[in-house]
């Protein structure tokens, strides 16, 4: 015979036509379980997760870092042909125009130096930029002599607006993250680039103090670490550094050679 109290539970869920709260809460959590699955598992997640950790600490595996997410840098799509010729306007602004004498740069520069493959250091309101054959900013040109830097081995010198160095390549692509404290010019497939070191003005020229110098290759990537305190340029597959109060001889790769 059945109870008369189980009977009056029975009549109360059969009259609301729905389980009440407390049916609803026991389907949740019994269900999953009903299937043979852990209830992380039955809403798609890992068990370590649901607990609050990662599911790669669960197995014993470190958890991945998450990567640098940088900027994507613009690089101009190439224009064939000649590049484009420089021009004084009557007014004494500087434009380009091509070798049929057709204006394709309107003349808005102060000052305008000779394309290099793609590329083009001018004189705006704004100081010296590299600008492509369409007459768009790539970058902001650091200033030597009082001109943009000179492209060297097809690469020249860009700075930051908050004062950190690279490099822009004469088809128009900026080289790396401009990042570092200073950096040479190319030579020999190579340039020197300094992390931590300090301007010092001296009249109109300038020295950097401290930090460590290494070198980096034409794509702008790291071959030499910063770890020295002076670093020539490369020369012959050779160029003169010196650490820890030595001055010797390295090859391309950082390996030391013979005097």
């Amino acid at each position: 015979m059945i109870p008369r109290s189980l009977l009056v539970v029975v009549t109360l869920v059969g009259c609301s036509g729905s389980p009440g709260p407390d049916a609803s809460k026991t389907q949740s959590k019994v269900q999953p379980q009903a299937e043979g699955k852990p209830e992380a598992e039955a809403e798609g997640k890992p068990a370590a997760e649901a607990e609050g950790k990662p599911a790669a600490e669960a197995e014993g595996k470190p958890e991945a870092k998450p990567q640098p997410v940088h900027e994507t840098i613009f690089v101009p799509p190439p224009v064939p042909g000649p590049p484009p010729e420089a021009f004084e306007a009557d007014d004494g602004r500087y434009g380009y125009r091509d070798a049929g004498g057709e204006i394709v740069l309107a003349p808005t520069y102060a000052m305008a130096m000779p394309f290099v493959d793609q590329v083009a250091g001018v004189a705006t309101d704004e100081g010296w930029i590299f600008i492509d054959r369409t007459g768009r900013k790539l970058a902001k040109a650091f200033v030597l002599d009082n001109a943009a830097d000179d492209f060297v081995e097809d690469r020249a010198r860009i700075v930051t607006d908050d004062g950190h160095y690279g490099f822009i390549a004469s088809t128009g692509r900026v080289l790396e993250d401009p990042t570092w404290s200073f950096v040479e010019r190319f030579s020999g497939g190579l340039a020197a680039v300094c992390e931590g070191c300090v301007r010092e003005q001296d009249g109109e020229h300038f020295t950097m103090k401290g930090g460590k110098w290494g070198y980096v290759d034409a794509t702008g990537k790291v071959v030499v670490p910063p770890r020295f305190a002076k670093a020539e340029p490369f020369v012959d597959g050779r160029a003169s550094v010196s650490e820890g109060g030595r001055d010797l001889v390295i090859g391309p790769t950082g390996e030391e050679l013979a005097p």
